[in-house]
């Protein structure tokens, strides 16, 4: 059974969504932020490297007003419900969706309802990356179009994509109990056609097939990297909408999507996050 060790971090509220970052991109899945600063951390315990923890904070240590301490503890895979019922509420976007648990009452008055019962995976709307990203969502059409999602996680964007039309949706993340969370959340959803996978998109094999969305909520680093493997997997004239990255990240990622042929269409901003919808240019 796979263990895995949580961290509590005590800091500064501006430099928690710094960290956050920082940590996502050395192994670190799901983070739950404290209404007084400073949040809580996860990672499986054979990704966990407590000197490469110490250096990263260590960086960070004189632009923080207050000390950064961590404490480490273990925390076993099966006692991780408990975990997040204590601190999981459910949440209502733009008043259209509202995401809850299997443990919260349901909502009629809405017009999209999506259950997730998240575990270790990253997705439950309380983000500002994933609520933009339901938001962009909102606001297209996506009746009978297909959409690929790229590190689903708890699989939320895709079940938001199929409940508002889509004919066809597929979800992808590398690691497998992400990928059986998604599973058992669309099974929640009472949804039985979305297709998740675990995979990368470079080993994914579904060649020569395109789609009119594809979502991708990843960091930077990776978007950088990707964003021609995203192009390359777009219908003509199909949409990009991305997040994970912060506003002072928005030039170099648009200068990449231009490259690529791609124009923002529009661009959200939440607590310094950001998120952007991009359509690919037709040839003139």
């Amino acid at each position: 059974m796979t263990t895995f060790i949580q961290v509590d971090i005590d800091c500064t509220a501006d430099i928690s969504e710094i960290l956050i970052a920082e940590l996502s991109e050395i192994n670190y899945d799901s983070f739950w932020e404290k209404e007084e600063g400073g949040f809580t951390a996860y990672i499986d315990q054979n990704l966990f490297d407590e000197s490469q923890l110490k250096f990263l904070l260590n960086n960070y240590k004189e632009s923080n007003q207050k000390e950064i301490t961590f404490l480490v503890s273990q925390l076993e895979h099966k006692n991780w419900n408990q975990e997040w019922e204590r601190n999981f509420e459910p949440i209502l976007i733009t008043n259209k969706c509202y995401v809850r648990a299997t443990f919260h009452q349901p909502r009629t008055d809405v017009e999209l309802e999506i259950i997730i019962d998240p575990k270790m995976s990253f997705g439950t709307g309380h983000h500002a990356t994933t609520s933009m990203m339901i938001q962009h969502l909102l606001k297209n059409n996506l009746t009978e179009k297909s959409v690929m999602d790229v590190g689903c996680g708890t699989g939320i964007l895709s079940i938001a994509a199929y409940k508002l039309g889509a004919k066809s949706v597929i979800g992808f993340d590398i690691e497998d109990w992400t990928v059986e969370n998604a599973i058992e959340n669309k099974a929640l959803n009472g949804i039985e056609d979305i297709q998740f996978l675990e995979s990368t998109i470079q080993d994914l094999k579904i060649i020569g097939e395109k789609f009119d969305f594809i979502l991708v909520n990843i960091n930077r680093n990776v978007l950088l990297n990707e964003i021609k493997t995203y192009k390359n997997y777009l219908m003509p004239n199909g949409q990009l909408i991305i997040s994970g990255f912060y506003t002072q990240d928005v030039e170099i990622i648009n200068d990449e999507a231009i490259k690529n042929g791609l124009e923002m269409t529009e661009k959200m901003v939440e607590n310094n996050w950001c998120s952007i919808n991009y359509k690919q240019k037709m040839a003139n």
